[in-house]
């Protein structure tokens, strides 16, 4: 499912979801007041009618009690009136005969004058106009609910449609850029967030491309001063065997240091203004994306289950508490996308902008573990966290980025679905230094894969859209900016070992 149908479908449902419950609390708000207006005038009834007929019943005044009577029968909303006299006098009955009986509201009076007991008046309201009344209102709302729905669906629409657009061409130039071809532009004139990240993408396009000419131009005039240089070594054999030797050395060396200067620039503009961006928008994307869809689900069964008329208080708790969890999550992410967004300069391999800070390093697990709890609880891996309580002073952000990336690693490539599994993190204190011991108990590293992990771009899972960039990120943030180690231990079906050794301040 697209990125786009994603966001629509999920925006769409909340807005459907939105509307039924404000729909249904409209209605059963305006059932309510009708309700009370009809007890209101049962009550007020009762006691104009209760003083009015009682002095009529005790004058005998048969032609004015029967002229109140039938115009309290005139009201609509009264189907049945019955006087019961004590004397059998004035027996009376009034009864229009177009009603329900389960519809009717019976209302008795006691007929009393000088505190003597004269009869009893009993007047049956209904509720088919209430039902009547409760129904055109829900048919206006549920008319009004459906036209301002799709308005928001036309105009929901227009805007996702065209932020995912923007998305799509910005992957399919990152993945031209990473494939090596900076030979097409990126069209994206908005002047948002988005617009911003392109024109950021255009000028590392025409960086890299400058830089890939200038190293080219710079290896065709190394190239030519080798040749120039073995045609004079040669002409100059027989009379300068000593200078021979080590002009042979010179150009040895020359080819060596152009090939690593090669080799060095296109791992510095790679890596640093490619590999980084990509995985780092794609991380926090893919976590709201699966929460967003974790929301969608709980709405759908939430649903199913007020339609079954078979929802508790318990499970709407629940689903209170998740959906705020979900929210949480995705406002987490979001901020975090938009950060990198609006500064590119942070979005490289290092981060040199992030702050210090002191933390304790467990707890900081947890809380690491909890921000992708919607990734892990899809799997069936126990993850535990032993070792040493300590505390340290270095970068947060990059330190949240190697157990984030690590975790994914092993979901993704150590363990297939559905698949029972182990991962444990082991924290240890030695001479201040923290090494952290990350083991997990999934498929492992072939002999001919294992010294290519950290290598930029090397993936065993690019059909299923794997980039080769998570690991390489995790050894420069180690090696650069943690000024730290990072070594891997493996073997086919034995799982995975890595120690990182880092400076605890």
């Amino acid at each position: 499912m697209s990125l786009f149908l994603k966001l629509f479908l999920t925006m769409f449902i909340s807005i459907i979801v939105c509307f039924f419950v404000y729909s249904v609390t409209i209605v059963h708000m305006e059932k309510r007041i009708i309700d009370d207006n009809l007890l209101t005038k049962i009550n007020y009834n009762e006691e104009v009618y209760a003083s009015s007929v009682s002095v009529l019943l005790y004058e005998v005044n048969k032609e004015v009690l029967i002229s109140l009577l039938n115009s309290i029968f005139h009201d609509k909303e009264i189907m049945r009136i019955e006087l019961v006299d004590n004397t059998k006098l004035l027996n009376m009955s009034l009864d229009k005969k177009i009603y329900e009986q389960e519809d009717l509201i019976k209302s008795s009076i006691k007929l009393t004058y000088e505190n003597e007991d004269l009869g009893e008046l009993t007047i049956y309201y209904t509720y088919k106009f209430i039902n009547d009344s409760i129904k055109q209102y829900k048919i206006n709302i549920i008319t009004f609910s459906i036209i301002l729905i799709l308005i928001l669906v036309l105009i929901l629409f227009y805007f996702v449609n065209k932020f995912s657009d923007s998305i799509k061409i910005l992957t399919e130039a990152s993945s031209e850029i990473a494939s090596g071809n900076l030979s097409k532009e990126i069209h994206i004139k908005s002047k948002d967030e988005i617009g911003i990240l392109a024109n950021k993408f255009e000028i590392m396009r025409n960086s890299l491309k400058e830089r890939i000419e200038t190293n080219e131009k710079q290896a065709d005039e190394i190239k030519y001063l080798n040749e120039d240089l073995q045609h004079k070594v040669y002409e100059r054999t027989i009379e300068l065997e000593k200078t021979n030797k080590e002009l042979h050395n010179s150009i040895e060396n020359l080819e060596l240091t152009q090939k690593q200067l090669i080799e060095s620039e296109k791992m510095a503009s790679l890596g640093s203004l490619v590999a980084g961006i990509s995985h780092e928008i794609n991380t926090p994307v893919g976590v709201c994306v699966t929460a967003s869809t974790h929301f969608s689900e709980l709405t759908k069964n939430l649903k199913k289950d007020y339609e079954n008329d078979s929802i508790s208080e318990e499970s709407f708790e629940k689903y209170i508490n998740n959906s705020t969890e979900v929210a949480k999550l995705i406002e987490t992410n979001l901020n975090k996308t938009a950060k990198l967004v609006k500064s590119f300069k942070q979005i490289s391999v290092d981060q040199i902008s992030e702050q210090r800070r002191k933390f304790d390093v467990k707890k900081y697990i947890y809380e690491i573990l909890f921000s992708i709890s919607n990734i892990t609880r899809k799997t069936n891996l126990k993850i535990d966290v032993v070792g040493d309580e300590l505390e340290i002073d270095t970068y947060a952000g990059a330190f949240s980025q190697i157990i984030t990336n690590l975790i994914i690693n092993s979901v993704i490539h150590g363990f297939d679905k559905n698949k029972d599994g182990n991962i444990i993190i082991d924290l240890k204190n030695i001479d201040n230094n923290l090494f952290i011991v990350y083991k997990d108990n999934g498929k492992g590293i072939s002999p001919e894969n294992l010294p290519k992990i950290f290598d930029p771009f090397f993936t065993t899972n690019r059909e299923q859209g794997g980039t080769g960039l998570g690991m390489n990120i995790i050894y420069n943030i180690i090696t650069s900016k943690l000024n730290g180690i990072i070594v891997c231990k493996s073997s086919p079906n034995s799982g995975v070992e890595f120690t990182i050794k880092i400076p605890i301040s």
